[in-house]
């Protein structure tokens, strides 16, 4: 499964830099980092926006989440909340750091 996610005109720029950042992230080895497959596209139904494809997409009895606070309490929550804090030491280990948390 891959999710697409498509820019406003206003956030072209800034979807194309997620795209670019991700595979930095990959590269430098940050675990846990969804993957920008292939370079961003034009978005063929209106110009000035592009789109990109996203991988993994993890799904919950919610639905898709994007939220820790979603994913059932538990096990998973315990292995979500381990996982973020993986990824964030990586970040750092990469000289990598985000305001878009």
């Amino acid at each position: 499964k891959i999710a697409i996610k498509v820019s406003w005109k206003r956030s072209r720029s800034t979807v194309e830099k997620e795209c670019q950042i991700l595979r930095t992230l990959e590269k430098s080895g940050v675990p846990h980092v969804e993957k920008c497959i292939g370079p961003p596209n034009e978005y063929r139904y209106e110009d000035g926006r592009v789109m990109i494809a996203l991988t993994p997409v993890v799904e919950s009895p919610r639905g898709i989440t994007s939220s820790i606070q979603y994913v059932d309490s538990g096990n998973a929550q315990q292995i979500a909340a381990k996982c973020v804090v993986e990824t964030m030491v990586g970040m750092l280990r990469a000289n990598i750091i985000t305001l878009d948390v």
